[in-house]
């Protein structure tokens, strides 16, 4: 299987930027592209009156789109050829269903590590994209993702080993 192109799915939440620097490691070694994925889920909620969509849109996508473009940025200073899109949603479909509009080869996500009510009320995407996906998906623990230098900073990312479990069915 070669991976040609990888779907990172971003929430532009920390462990979801976390999760960037892993894909930009995998992209570069396998000169991957990569489609960057934010699905808008609180859009596809409905507002009870256009003021109230109005201060959405000015506050909550505004600070989405400066940080899309940072991530995108993150990727083409990298030399890897990236593509966002911005869709509205629910999270593990929009993404199953680019996954597939895009013939990507991998799925990437953060894992949150979101428990006990807050799941069970909310859900978790990572699991029902697991769940559901046709092709190898990508788990990127929130707090797995970067280590610090003595000075602070991010450590640069380097993957030593993958490891790819299966129950060898089809």
């Amino acid at each position: 299987m070669q991976i040609r192109r990888i779907l990172m799915a971003t929430d532009c939440s920390p462990a979801a930027l976390a999760a960037e620097g892993v894909v930009e490691v995998l992209a570069k070694t396998l000169g991957a592209e990569v489609t960057l994925l934010y699905v808008d889920e609180i859009a596809s909620f409905g507002f009870h009156s256009a003021e109230e969509l109005s201060t959405y849109v000015e506050k909550f996508a505004a600070v989405i789109d400066e940080q899309l473009e940072r991530s995108e940025q993150r990727f083409i200073d990298a030399d890897i050829k990236v593509e966002t899109i911005r869709t509205e949603g629910k999270a593990w479909r929009e993404i199953l269903k680019n996954a597939d509009r895009y013939e990507v080869d991998l799925i990437a996500v953060a894992k949150h590590g979101s428990r006990g009510l807050q799941r069970m009320l909310v859900g978790s995407t990572t699991t029902r994209v697991v769940r559901r996906a046709a092709l190898p998906v990508l788990v990127v623990p929130a707090n797995g993702a970067s280590e610090e230098t003595e000075t602070g900073e991010d450590a640069p990312i380097s993957l030593r080993r993958i490891l790819a479990t299966t129950d060898f069915s089809e």
